[in-house]
């Protein structure tokens, strides 16, 4: 029976967590492929019948190329904007499929830079090229200079094959709409997927597109859904499980190209006055954080200030996560104390150099001192030194510990200098 568990348990979480509410930020640059029915809005219907919520924001323009939007001001401060999980990039519904030199010079570079640009201001989003799909018979009116093109099948075939070089070139998603369209073509011609115009879609064709989202961005089955837009009952559940077929059931296929986060490395120093620390983050590959003071306290900004309330020795342990929410923690000791506090106007009658120290520490005193002691964060005296000569002593502690320690300096008058140094290992 316990056997039986094992084997289930896995099951019930993956299914639990296909099945979990998502919230989606996502913003549509195309034209009016993304306009017509209202892409957006089913696509956001069809996430609130499963319970989900897409947010989203549309500045698609009739007829515009990604070159139009690299240059258009809205569409850049939209992409600018922070928070975004996906940016749909859509090209204008002929020119991927014209020659290659044309898609060479008119398409590809205008995909990199706005994909760039996505990057660039939302470092965790994903960049999801919308493959169309072929006119209804072809491009008419390009055929006699482009012969590929005067058929469905010729342009459909250049539509797919320039759109996945889009993919694979930014490393991005693809919504593969154009394959789920001609499936939904040879399984029932008499379902109408185009306006009479032979280009645009119908609202049947905006529904099959709006599945073939929901499936990419919110990585859900479209089966379950019952929202069935303003199509017969036959005809949407027909789209649905063509979509499954070809895009929910692929759906690694459709996102190869987006390679997983690299793994992040957690890293910091510190800098003490008084009781304030200062943090420098030096991690890498990480664009989340999570500082845990030792006091209680935690932060997440990426280089905090924090003042502690006491003197103490406190861990402090940070957490770096990368895009994909993989995390790496690195942990130091500080010690808060007396040592570490200059009252202002205090002269400094005692240097130290390097700190941290490896190997050995230079010692500059005002004087010649009486007494020399190293002292660990325990309180043993690890070193001590007397009948010195000098006002410049040279230490060696390549021998101790890496650590934090104290260094008590007896000068002729009396007076005792304390100061906080740090032996690296």
């Amino acid at each position: 029976m316990k056997r039986f568990f094992s084997i289930l348990l896995p099951l019930f979480l993956m299914v639990a967590s296909a099945s979990a509410a998502d919230t989606l930020r996502v913003l549509f640059v195309g034209n009016s492929y993304v306009q017509v029915n209202n892409l957006p809005g089913i696509i956001s219907q069809l996430a609130a019948n499963s319970g989900d919520v897409l947010l989203a924001t549309d500045v698609s323009m009739g007829g515009y190329t990604l070159q139009n939007h690299a240059s258009n001001s809205n569409t850049l401060s939209q992409i600018a904007r922070k928070g975004w999980d996906f940016v749909i990039l859509q090209e204008q519904s002929q020119l991927p499929a014209f020659p290659d030199a044309q898609v060479a010079s008119s398409c590809y570079p205008y995909a990199r830079a706005l994909d760039s640009l996505v990057h660039l201001a939302n470092p965790c989003a994903k960049t999801v090229f919308y493959m169309t799909w072929g006119r209804e018979n072809g491009d008419a009116g390009n055929c006699p200079s482009f012969p590929l093109i005067c058929t469905y099948n010729g342009m459909d075939s250049l539509l797919r094959s320039r759109y996945t070089i889009m993919a694979q070139s930014n490393k991005a998603v693809l919504a593969p709409v154009g394959v789920a369209w001609h499936k939904m073509r040879d399984l029932y011609p008499g379902t109408g997927l185009y306006q009479t115009d032979e280009s645009h879609p119908s609202p049947a064709g905006s529904y099959l597109a709006a599945c073939t989202f929901y499936s990419v961005l919110f990585k859900k089955n479209p089966a379950s859904i019952t929202y069935d837009f303003n199509l017969t009952t036959t005809d949407a559940a027909n789209i649905r499980q063509v979509v499954k077929n070809q895009v929910w059931d692929s759906l690694a296929k459709w996102y190869q190209y987006q390679t997983a986060a690299t793994a992040p490395h957690a890293a910091f120093t510190d800098s003490l006055n008084g009781r304030t620390a200062q943090f420098s983050n030096t991690s890498q590959q990480a664009v989340r954080y999570r500082w845990l003071f030792g006091d209680s306290n935690f932060d997440t900004a990426s280089a905090p200030v924090h003042t502690y309330a006491a003197n103490g020795s406190y861990t402090v342990r940070l957490i770096a996560y990368n895009c994909d929410g993989l995390s790496d923690t690195a942990t130091r000791q500080i010690i808060i104390s007396a040592a570490s506090i200059l009252q202002a106007g205090q002269e400094t009658i005692l240097n130290l150099f390097p700190n941290p120290a490896k190997g050995i520490l230079n010692i500059r005193c005002a004087d010649i001192p009486i007494q020399l002691a190293l002292i660990d964060a325990q309180g043993r005296r690890c070193l001590q030194l007397t009948n010195l000569t000098s006002k410049e002593i040279s230490l060696n502690v390549q021998a101790l510990p890496a650590g934090h320690y104290f260094l008590l300096v007896l000068s002729k008058d009396g007076n005792t200098e304390t100061r906080l140094i740090q032996l690296m290992p």
